[in-house]
């Protein structure tokens, strides 16, 4: 996957099987959401989808499949440099965007890397991936361990911690089959 742009659209695609359509869960502290994309977060982007000049739930209802892609490339693709980075680290740092926050997800990357982890994915933060090269799967294998160490950690864990471990495992696996530096199946 040498397309940057066909890598996320491929790591969309995948994002996008776990996080489906409308749902408008009370136990969510996101609040109504679709397609992933949550109230709190349009709200906090000052997104107006349906152009009324606020950010309410029916923005959220009226997001459509493209509109969301482009969303998911502004403010969570963009801003990880995902397209800087290998596609199997790309597609398990932009998931962890999403479903863990931006910055959580960076300073879980930083720290896995070495780098100084102040939440900014920047030239140092690339280079000390680059330095990985040849171990992606171990780096792959080093950042799902971080993500899921972080779900345990949270508040809803015991509400959506299955599903959240279930989506990890799904997505480490799929960014696995990315890497070169895979190690054989054993059988």
């Amino acid at each position: 996957m040498d397309d940057p742009s066909s890598a996320f659209d491929h790591a969309l695609s995948i994002v996008l099987a776990h996080e489906g359509g409308l749902t408008d869960d009370p136990r969510d502290p996101g609040g109504i959401t679709n397609f992933g994309i949550s109230i709190r977060f349009a709200g906090s982007a000052n997104l107006d989808i349906d152009s009324d000049g606020r950010t309410t739930g029916d923005d959220i209802r009226a997001l459509t499949r493209e509109r969301a892609a482009q969303i998911y490339f502004d403010y969570f693709w963009r801003r990880l440099r995902c397209a800087d980075m290998p596609a199997g680290v790309a597609l398990i740092v932009f998931d962890g965007g999403v479903n863990q926050g931006i910055g959580t997800i960076a300073r879980r990357l930083q720290r896995a890397v070495s780098a100084n982890d102040d939440g900014i994915i920047g030239g140092n933060t690339l280079r000390a991936i680059r330095a990985w090269d040849g171990r992606y799967a171990r780096l792959i294998d080093e950042i799902a361990a971080r993500r899921g160490r972080r779900y345990a950690q949270t508040r809803n864990f015991e509400h959506y911690g299955l599903g959240w471990m279930r989506r990890l495992m799904q997505v480490h696996g799929q960014a696995l089959t990315l890497c070169d530096d895979r190690p054989p199946t054993q059988l």
